[in-house]
């Protein structure tokens, strides 16, 4: 049964997903255009709905610089900021795919550690992960007439994490999953490993539940899961409200309190472990290598396949467990690679649903820029 959408009126976190594209005409100056792109970087997923990035646009050379902000980093479940990366992967995806569809050119550049090591003699920021130069900003352009492309634009405003059950008899056709695979292998180091089979799901599964369980273990880490759980009826543009796990507006409230102070793990571990292999599908994409650059790879390979699969009408969600537990991780990799020299990055599940989801609150494009340049 669909989720009511009274809370959309309720929350001014949600008006970021109403952006309209038929505003990027009114605007002239590069700055302008430049930041309207924005908009659309902005809707990527992060973990906890942590929104860990940070924009700088350079008028001047018609760049956009993206960074990570470690300021929403969450360093009990994620302490390598491996998942923050990605996340910041995911949301330059969006910003290509954006400037892109308005017609204009672009060059992207992934920074490696080395090239930030010698971008500091010039007083640049650590943080600094990509540069994006958009080509001819000044110049009025036509929307990109290809279909592939609209499609996952339109999938952007669109996309949501979809933690409820999926349909577990409607398969989904070797084509997608094919086209899956495609997608994976346009991204340097990443690989998809796509598992169907009851069998191997039920071995997923258990590693899922034993991830479950050492993690509601952890005090710490409820803590800085129910900092980030919030009220349904909020005005913030972060975080998860309860209805994104199907809490009631009481439920939402007393949410955090329960999370903090219950060990809950046997009983999310028997729910996920049902999630898991009532799936159609469980995909993990990983890397070759592991390192920054691997991890904003993955990040630009999982928008992409996310966008792809909602363009599908097809719902997806994480099941991150046994990749954020160490030892879980190398299980995993040996159980679906036969070795462990690979490195899983995001576990997701995927399948059809007719409940439809609220999106989850987003911050201004303000409050994520560093200032015109």
């Amino acid at each position: 049964m669909p989720l009511s959408t009274k809370k959309d009126t309720d929350n001014k976190g949600l008006e970021p997903w109403k952006v309209s594209e038929t505003r990027f005409s009114s605007y002239d100056k590069p700055f302008d255009k430049l930041k309207f792109f924005l908009n659309y970087a902005i809707l990527a997923p992060s973990g906890h709905n942590t929104q860990p990035w940070a924009f700088r646009i350079f008028a001047d050379d018609n760049t956009i610089h993206l960074y990570a902000d470690r300021t929403r980093a969450l360093p009990v479940v994620d302490p390598d900021d491996r998942e923050l990366i990605i996340s910041c992967g995911s949301a330059l995806f969006n910003l290509q795919l954006a400037i892109s569809y308005f017609g204009y050119r672009f060059e992207a550049t992934l920074l490696s550690q080395q090239q930030k090591g010698e971008r500091e003699n010039e007083g640049d920021d650590d943080d600094l992960l990509a540069i994006v130069k958009v080509m001819d900003i000044h110049k009025k352009q036509e929307k990109n007439k290809n279909d592939e492309l609209k499609r996952l634009f339109n999938s952007i405003t669109m996309r949501r994490t979809n933690r409820f059950r999926f349909d577990e008899d409607k398969e989904i056709s070797q084509e997608v999953l094919s086209n899956l695979q495609s997608i994976a292998h346009k991204y340097d180091s990443v690989w998809l490993h796509i598992e169907k089979n009851k069998e191997e799901k039920e071995q997923i599964a258990k590693l899922i539940t034993e991830g479950d369980i050492i993690q509601m273990s952890d005090k710490k880490l409820r803590r800085e899961l129910a900092s980030w759980v919030h009220a349904n009826r909020n005005h913030l543009g972060d975080g998860m409200p309860g209805y994104a796990f199907g809490f009631g507006d009481i439920m939402s409230l007393v949410g955090p309190f329960v999370i903090r102070t219950f060990d809950f793990g046997k009983g999310q571990a028997a729910k996920d472990k049902e999630l898991a292999i009532g799936s159609p599908v469980l995909l993990v994409i990983g890397t070759n290598t592991d390192n920054t650059l691997s991890w904003m790879n993955v990040g630009l390979a999982m928008s992409n396949i996310l966008l792809y699969l909602k363009s599908e009408n097809i719902w997806s969600s994480y099941l991150n467990q046994p990749i954020e537990v160490p030892d879980l991780r190398k299980r995993l990799g040996s159980l679906i690679l036969d070795h462990i020299d690979k490195n899983p990055q995001l576990l997701l599940r995927i399948g059809y649903s007719d409940r439809e989801v609220l999106p989850t609150p987003r911050r201004s494009i303000e409050q994520t820029m560093l200032g015109e340049e």
